[in-house]
């Protein structure tokens, strides 16, 4: 089955790998601009660009997720994650499609899902825009403002998925969705 490919979607994918618009156009080959229209609110973006993209993110090791009610048309649970391991401790091939990275990269994620920069989020919340940016790099230690930021983006819709080894300080499944 399909999954709906949304702007916020493509953006929150491309946010859990870590890439910017220019360094995913020189991977994929794609126009930049092509990547904007897939990104953006207010336009569709082809068939073909929707595809690499999937293409290129679920070969890096991403799994889209969300289900479409056929009655009505509506999406519900639409997001991204790292794909999760079928063991633990991952081995063999699983290793390299597997990302262990923290809750850090899900803020990023979530935030690209609103379609805010860091400034917007530190100026909703009256928090500095180097921490959002500290919160986004899982080298936070101020446990309190993840939680104000964390509670931020449930407010919005948004749904923080994964889950922690915290014997080994890895972290499976990690990515967000909207609420169903």
């Amino acid at each position: 089955m399909d999954v709906l490919l949304t702007s916020d979607v493509l953006r929150a994918a491309r946010s859990l790998l870590g890439l910017s618009q220019r360094s995913l156009e020189v991977r994929v080959e794609l126009a930049r601009s092509s990547i904007v229209a897939a990104e953006s609110e207010n336009s569709a973006a082809s068939s073909t660009t929707i595809f690499k993209l999937r293409d290129f993110y679920v070969t890096n090791g991403l799994e889209f997720l969300g289900t479409i009610d056929v009655a009505t048309g509506k999406a519900y649970g639409v997001g991204v994650r790292w794909r999760m391991p079928s063991q633990l401790p991952p081995s063999g091939d699983l290793e390299s499609i597997v990302s262990t990275r923290g809750s850090g990269l899900a803020f990023v994620a979530a935030r690209s899902l609103l379609n805010k920069q860091q400034s917007e989020i530190a100026a909703i919340l009256k928090i500095t825009e180097y921490r959002v940016r500290i919160l986004e790099t899982d080298k936070a230690i101020d446990v309190v403002a993840a939680k104000v930021l964390r509670s931020y983006y449930e407010g919005q819709g948004v749904e923080f998925l994964g889950w922690e080894d915290i014997s080994r300080e890895l972290y499976y499944g990690v990515g967000v969705r909207w609420k169903a």
